[in-house]
Parts: C-alpha cells; sequence; structure tokens
C-alpha cells in the first residue's frame, strides 16, 4: 500500500472534521443575525412607544434611541460575518484593504465581493495590463 493510499483515510477525517466544524460555524451566525434583528425590533418598538405615550420624538441622547441605534449596528455586523464567512470557502476571491503584490492566477480590483484578488489573469485582449503598475513595479489590475 502506498503512503498516498494511507494517507487517504486521514484527509477524508480531516475533510468532514474542517467540514463540520465550517457548518457550526455558518449555523452560529445565522443564530447571531436572527437574535440581532429580535433585539433591533424590540428596541424600535420601545422606542416607538415611549414616543407615542410622551407624544414625543426621542432625543439623540434618549437611552431609547442609543439603543435603537446600538441595535442597528449589531444587525449590520452579524450580517457582514455571516457574509464573510460564507466567502472564506471561496477560493475565486481573496479579500485585501490593500494590493500585497501579484497573486498568480488572480487580479485586484474593488468587484462585487469588495476590494481584493479573483480569479482571473488580469490581462487585455492586447496582452497588456487592465490598469498600469504598481509604485513597487507589481502589476495592478483594476475592474474592466
Amino acid at each position: 500500500q502506498s503512503d498516498k493510499e494511507a494517507q487517504l483515510p486521514k484527509i477524508k477525517a480531516l475533510d468532514s472534521t474542517v467540514q463540520g466544524a465550517f457548518g457550526e460555524l455558518a449555523q452560529q451566525l445565522e443564530d447571531e443575525l436572527t437574535a440581532s434583528k429580535a433585539a433591533a425590533a424590540r428596541a424600535e418598538a420601545e422606542l416607538t412607544a415611549w414616543e407615542t405615550l410622551n407624544d414625543a420624538k426621542a432625543g439623540e441622547g434618549n437611552r431609547l434611541k442609543v439603543a435603537v441605534r446600538q441595535a442597528a449596528s449589531s444587525v449590520v455586523a452579524a450580517c457582514e460575518a455571516k457574509e464573510k464567512h460564507l466567502w472564506a470557502g471561496d477560493p475565486a476571491f481573496v479579500a485585501s484593504s490593500s494590493f500585497q503584490g501579484a497573486m498568480a492566477g488572480y487580479m485586484f480590483k474593488n468587484g462585487d465581493r469588495g476590494l481584493g484578488y479573483y480569479i482571473g489573469d488580469g490581462w487585455d485582449q492586447h496582452g497588456g495590463p487592465r490598469w498600469g503598475h504598481h509604485a513597487t513595479g507589481a502589476r495592478k489590475f483594476a475592474q474592466v
């Protein structure tokens, strides 16, 4: 039996473990998003009830108004975390806040998933770069 054949069951077991953990994390992020949305709805309802009871609009410093803003921020953060997790398993995109040098088979651009490296050759139909050169001399490509 070759070494490769002996390693195959270990690799399959590791893959199963990783996939299971990835799925559990996805569920945790979904639960967090659901809880955040529910908390935001409760905060909004409390604010509306207070404003109705007092026949007035709450000021920016009102604790209920602050709670609504915080709850909304939590929903946005939970959405972003969930989306980031969804893209984490996709090799077609590597998020990057800045150009870190050329990556073989990828082009750096601001696309539908945000700023980062997207699979593609980065060359136009004439064989030249789609967008200039980075200051260090490495090629940098922009969205076409």
